[in-house]
């Protein structure tokens, strides 16, 4: 069942709802932490130049499975909303395939294009097949807890990243004190805090409880 901030916030204290948001603004300065330390990680200490395979790259990456492995496992819970669900975690399947296109350009340039394309037409036929549990789970997805997270990180990874960390911006700016570095630098960590601001907002929105649960049963037997 999904997480949601209806019933029981509206039925909580005066007290109770304080915290709830101290505690949410504390985890989300707490994110906003992150991008940093790992930039610094990976510039100072690791001597790495947050190129394709470093601890943003990796970061960026277990973000993304995170999310993708949650949303279907919602996919595979919720039957009556399978149809959506399906489109959402195909979408950021797809996201986690583009980021990592590096490894499809060993075989040949472009060519994460085409599992994206497999992705992307799989989740199409499923969601025509399920297309009547489609636009009621979409109404209800943006009413979660969780969701405006999910949509922030969405603007700051698709939007913000790319226009701010352009590099013909930085060039403008810096002139001939321009280095590239600068450029990846604030590009790889807007994107990091965006992929966890996604993270975040999926967390509150799926029953991952109900995910660890099962798997501990399956260990088990």
């Amino acid at each position: 069942m999904m997480n949601s901030a209806s019933s029981n916030d509206a039925g909580a204290g005066p007290g109770r709802q304080i915290r709830a948001a101290l505690i949410q603004f504390l985890v989300l300065a707490a994110l906003a932490l992150v991008p940093p330390l790992i930039i610094y990680l990976d510039v100072q200490t690791i001597k790495d130049s947050v190129g394709e395979i470093s601890l943003t790259e990796v970061s960026q990456t277990l973000c993304l499975l995170l999310t993708v492995t949650l949303f279907a496992s919602t996919t595979w819970q919720q039957t009556e909303s399978r149809g959506f669900y399906v489109l959402v975690t195909g979408f950021f399947l797809c996201m986690l395939i583009r980021e990592h296109d590096f490894v499809f350009d060993l075989i040949r340039h472009g060519a994460w294009v085409y599992p994206a394309l497999a992705v992307t037409l799989t989740a199409l036929v499923t969601a025509l097949i399920w297309r009547h549990t489609v636009v009621g789970p979409m109404a209800a997805f943006t009413r979660l807890q969780g969701y405006h997270q999910l949509i922030l990180g969405l603007v700051v990874v698709l939007v913000f990243s790319r226009v701010f960390g352009t590099g013909s911006l930085w060039r403008a700016v810096m002139l001939d004190e321009y280095q590239n570095l600068y450029k990846s630098v604030i590009q790889e960590g807007l994107e990091l805090f965006g992929y966890l601001l996604i993270a975040y907002g999926t967390v509150q929105m799926t029953d991952w409880r109900h995910l660890l649960r099962r798997n501990k049963t399956d260990a088990a037997n």
